[in-house]
């Protein structure tokens, strides 16, 4: 495994411990890092999560996937984001979830935020 592959994972595990509950959303307390993709959709209530993001880097499948807030209604693109919480897995297996942690993946990753685009305005 590369070193830069070695840190990336060495940083989202260990950074689970600091991260890894959320005030946002109750179910987020019942993820364990290391269970399967799967076993966390189930935990957090079925379904396949939204806007999925896949990058293949050295090797590794690193995987965001987007859970809404239970009773969060609408278009995911005009929520604020403490309404949805990222999940991430990497080969497959939960390495962790919230904000700071995909935070923290993407940047070392390089991948930046999409903006929305600039709403037109009817004169």
């Amino acid at each position: 495994m590369a070193w830069k592959t070695r840190t990336l994972l060495a940083a989202a595990v260990g950074s689970l411990a600091i991260m890894g509950c959320s005030k946002d959303d109750p179910r987020l307390k019942d993820l364990s890092a290391g269970i399967t993709k799967d076993s966390a959709l189930a935990v957090l209530g079925g379904g396949t999560g939204e806007r999925p993001e896949a990058y293949l880097v050295k090797g590794q499948m690193i995987e965001a996937l987007m859970v809404r807030r239970e009773g969060v209604e609408g278009p995911l693109d005009s929520l604020p984001k403490a309404d949805y919480n990222p999940v991430v897995m990497i080969n497959g297996k939960l390495a962790g979830w919230g904000w700071k942690f995909w935070d923290s993946v993407s940047h070392a990753l390089g991948v930046t935020e999409q903006k929305k685009p600039a709403k037109k305005h009817r004169n």
